[in-house]
């Protein structure tokens, strides 16, 4: 719901603050952008795994619940 609000604070911002000169909604347009930006930068990364295979061998994954 948030990514919603901020593409559409983003879009309205920046269509009404550049196309029709208006500086509060430029300034709605670069904070939307400013929290897009930290909110990816925030995100956890997933964890890869990188190992090259012998003949023979073979990989299991299992992803298990947490304790409790």
């Amino acid at each position: 719901m948030l990514d919603r609000l901020l593409g559409r604070a983003l879009r309205h911002g920046f269509r009404r603050g550049l196309g029709d000169g208006s500086g509060p909604w430029l300034a709605v347009g670069v904070a939307a952008l400013g929290v897009r930006l930290l909110r990816r930068l925030t995100r956890p990364q997933p964890t890869v795994i990188r190992e090259e295979l012998r003949p023979g061998e073979t990989i299991v994954v299992a992803h298990l619940a947490p304790p409790g």
